[in-house]
């Protein structure tokens, strides 16, 4: 996939995000502009997209793709493109295109954050671990609430949810639901740490949990398509490729 660094024998790796019963999708305020992407291609689609919007134009997939036949940049493959963009948004819905472009930024800093969190906690440099982990917390708020909170404000609402057990959703797992008092509903959890540590495992297997137990996660974010993270999952079965 292009829109995401790949690392899968670096330190870090952000592979998983859980989102149960959302109840809003918040826009993520801030000017951006092409560079803050990653990828020429991205890029390119950003500026497109933007100039529809401001002339008025429906943006969906297919006029997207269309679009793109007439600009500058050539892309190798307008429909694969448009598509790995879909694959970051919420049901993969390019209607919200705009959401999925402030969307890209927030989550490039998540990425940089949880790095030098991972990075610092190596060292053993427990001071810059919680300083990045601040940044991390906060550079997620626009996605969990609706008005301005900080990170300490955020973590006291979690921890007065995990008080009311007919808000959480169980997970199986003991470690997690006794520090954590399960999922929350309407919350996002960011699952980040170095390649190998087994975030992938722990993401499905919080899945598969809640789902043996009638309830729904509404959408789940891995660091690949789904087909990416079931070979990874059955290459590491394995102890080999998987062709």
């Amino acid at each position: 996939m292009e829109h995401l660094p790949h690392s899968h024998s670096a330190e870090f790796a952000l592979i998983a995000q859980l989102i149960v019963e959302p109840k809003s999708w918040p826009i993520v305020d801030g000017q951006i502009t092409k560079d803050d992407f990653y990828v020429p291609a991205n890029a390119a689609v950003f500026e497109l997209v933007e100039a529809m919007l401001k002339r008025g134009v429906y943006v969906w997939p297919a006029s997207v793709v269309e679009a793109m036949a007439h600009t500058q940049f050539k892309f190798d493959n307008p429909k694969q493109t448009v598509q790995d963009i879909m694959d970051i948004g919420v049901g993969g819905d390019l209607n919200g295109a705009m959401w999925l472009i402030k969307h890209l930024k927030q989550r490039r800093m998540m990425i940089v954050y949880s790095k030098m969190m991972n990075e610092a906690a190596a060292k053993g440099d427990e001071t810059a671990m919680l300083a990045a982990q601040k940044l991390l917390a906060e550079s997620s708020v626009g996605f969990t609430t609706k008005k301005p909170e900080d990170a300490l404000e955020q973590m006291q609402a979690a921890l007065k949810q995990a008080q009311e057990p007919e808000r959480m959703l169980q997970t199986g797992l003991k470690a997690w639901d006794e520090a954590f008092g399960g999922l929350a509903r309407g919350a996002r959890y960011v699952i980040a740490g170095r390649g190998g540590a087994g975030k992938t495992a722990l993401a499905l297997n919080m899945l598969w949990n809640v789902a043996k137990q009638g309830k729904k996660v509404r959408h789940v974010f891995f660091e690949g398509t789904e087909s990416e993270v079931w070979h990874r999952i059955m290459a590491r079965e394995t102890r080999g490729p998987v062709i």
